[in-house]
């Protein structure tokens, strides 16, 4: 599945933003951390998309300035008002992960929770990888995300091998290289079973490096036999 990933600054540009990305995207990930005064009030819930909420911290590539407990909130408010999906960082810890799953609890169990993790400098060792995965469900994630940097070309096999790995255990995952070099695994993934392809709704509007646009994400599909 598509997931376009969109950075609004305010509430009033999140509202334009929804309703101008049209097209083969079925997702979109909403990245809060871009806003002056993060909020999902007036932005959630949305009907007939797959919503994924994200606040993104600074140490794990995000732009989000205020405290911990604020932006705990700000994903426990996005349970309340229905996103399909909120995505914490594994590095949040497990009272953060539990405090989640708790609020995800007490509204039905409809919002499921991804555990991501983030490696901005290289990929981690094929074992060390297996182990964050172990981890993030062990914390109770229903989804898995691991984005590193490609450094080399065998990286991005070190990344689908990890989708066969998740995939041999049960675990939905989502996971990706980011770089130039990394680009190979973000056209394949969805064939080891990624549940999500990250993507730009244009040029220039990338949230991560390497990442293509929707409308190329949509034509690789095609052409590797995939419906993205």
């Amino acid at each position: 599945m598509i997931c376009l990933c969109l950075q609004p600054r305010s509430v009033s540009e999140a509202g334009r933003l929804l309703e101008s990305s049209t097209g083969p995207a079925c997702a979109v990930e909403l990245r809060l951390d871009g806003m002056e005064t993060p909020a999902v009030e007036g932005i959630l819930p949305v009907r007939g998309r797959t919503v994924i909420v994200t606040v993104r911290k600074r140490e794990e590539g995000g732009a989000f300035r205020g405290t911990e407990e604020e932006r705990l909130r700000i994903l426990a408010g996005a349970v309340r008002l229905g996103a399909d999906y909120v995505d914490l960082e594994l590095s949040a810890g497990e009272k953060a992960a539990g405090g989640l799953r708790e609020e995800i609890a007490r509204r039905g169990g409809q919002t499921k929770l991804i555990l991501s993790f983030h490696d901005f400098a290289g990929t981690p060792a094929p074992e060390t990888l297996r182990g964050i995965v172990l981890e993030a469900r062990r914390m109770g994630a229903d989804v898995v995300k691991t984005a590193v940097t490609a450094r080399f070309p065998e990286d991005n096999l070190t990344l689908l091998d990890l989708l066969r790995f998740g995939a041999a255990r049960g675990i939905p995952m989502a996971a990706h290289c980011m770089g130039e070099a990394g680009r190979l695994s973000r056209a394949a993934a969805p064939l080891f079973g990624s549940l999500f392809s990250y993507a730009a709704p244009s040029r220039g509007k990338e949230t991560a490096p390497g990442q293509f646009t929707a409308h190329e994400m949509t034509v690789l599909g095609r052409l590797l036999g995939y419906e993205p």
